[in-house]
């Protein structure tokens, strides 16, 4: 099969999903999945568990929903309601906003799993960046792992994907690098405003008050807690280093080109904030309990949870599509009014509006962000 060759190892003992390269998302009675643009496309044999494009869809319904419009039929066939060819989705805006690019909101979701941007490209292209995310994930310790660029190698402890799944920024996935020896409640309290920290900047960056062409300064990283992005990308010099360097793939120096990274980097920003809010709501990531709040039902805070104690298999059978994402997308209804894809479509709108970020700060804290209260933090909801 022409993956294997392209990959060299068996599909099965991938340890990360291949979403990127499964760009249409589909509808049916049956649920929610997604296939290739092409026929030949590798990526549709591999385990379905490799293939779920949960991120997308949260993110596609959070976009349809601020859009106001249903979702066509687009490329469906057989039994399909509808399918999404997001790549082909045109430049899209509401009222006096900015324009925005569906899949640059798509690449911003992929982000926080795949800083270095490997799998962006195409057949070869996508191919190496499928090895060196293997390398990453095998469950084996190297000293070092390929950068984000040709011939780049950084070392483990300076690895920006290295450090986002293992090390000090699990909070770009809302998890906590603190060990279980700490409180839960400080674990919690840390990840939310380490998470916020983040979101902060990539805000910024999305409503333009931080411009693509902006420098990243050693004080951003330190802020970020990010490793340095220079030693990611191999560049000899750090102030060469652009906030656009931080969220799309390096290329040539054509204005063209350019021109195309500074346009997409405030939707890839914007992206990889909805892939935070998203990873909050999944039981791999954090403990969320239902209660009533202004009358309305909401999936609480309890408590979060750092990868590196968790069983890895388990963690990725978590982290499929939740019934709540399937029902809103049969009935349009939310089973919790805190949910990625109500807070994705208010934060568009935000973005748009270009909203004060302490007005965003309070909103996000007052919803997504809720944490049980302190006296029920021992009941005995369970867990949803």
């Amino acid at each position: 099969m022409f993956f294997v060759a392209l990959v060299g190892c068996s599909p099965g003992a991938l340890a990360f999903k291949l979403n990127p390269c499964l760009r249409i998302l589909t509808f049916s009675d049956t649920g929610l999945a997604q296939r290739a643009i092409n026929g030949w496309n590798p990526c549709a044999a591999v385990p379905e568990r490799l293939q779920s494009t949960v991120h997308e869809h949260m993110t596609l319904a959070a976009i349809y929903k601020y859009r106001g419009v249903p979702i066509q039929r687009g490329v469906a066939k057989g039994a399909e309601k509808a399918a999404i060819n997001y790549m082909r989705e045109r430049s899209w805006k509401v009222g006096n906003g900015p324009n925005h690019e569906t899949f640059g909101l798509m690449f911003g979701t992929w982000w926080n799993d795949d800083p270095m941007m490997h799998l962006w490209g195409e057949w070869t292209d996508f191919g190496s960046g499928v090895k060196h995310l293997q390398r990453l994930f095998s469950g084996k310790a190297h000293i070092s792992y390929a950068g984000g660029v040709a011939g780049c190698t950084v070392p483990a402890d300076q690895h920006l994907a290295y450090a986002s799944h293992f090390g000090k920024l699990q909070h770009l996935h809302f998890m906590t690098s603190l060990g279980r020896e700490r409180p839960e409640s400080e674990r919690l309290e840390t990840t939310i405003e380490d998470a916020l920290a983040w979101i902060e900047f990539a805000y910024k960056v999305a409503i333009g008050e931080i411009a693509a062409t902006a420098p990243l300064t050693h004080e951003d990283e330190q802020r970020l807690k990010m490793p340095s992005v220079a030693r990611n990308l191999c560049l000899k010099d750090p102030r060469n280093v652009k906030v656009r360097s931080v969220f799309t793939r390096q290329g040539p120096s054509t204005s063209v080109n350019i021109e195309f990274r500074n346009r997409l980097t405030p939707d890839v920003a914007l992206g990889s904030i909805f892939h935070l809010l998203q990873d909050s709501f999944s039981p791999a990531h954090a403990c969320r309990v239902e209660m009533q709040s202004e009358g309305k039902a909401m999936a609480v805070l309890r408590r979060v949870f750092n990868y590196n104690e968790q069983d890895h298999k388990e963690h990725a059978a978590q982290d499929g599509y939740p019934a709540r994402l399937t029902e809103y997308a049969r009935t349009g209804v939310h089973r919790y009014a805190n949910d990625p894809v109500a807070t994705g479509a208010w934060l568009l709108r935000a973005v748009d509006d270009r909203m004060p970020w302490d007005q965003v700060r309070m909103e996000l804290l007052s919803t997504i962000f809720k944490t049980e209260p302190s006296g029920q933090t021992h009941s005995t909801s369970a867990c949803i």
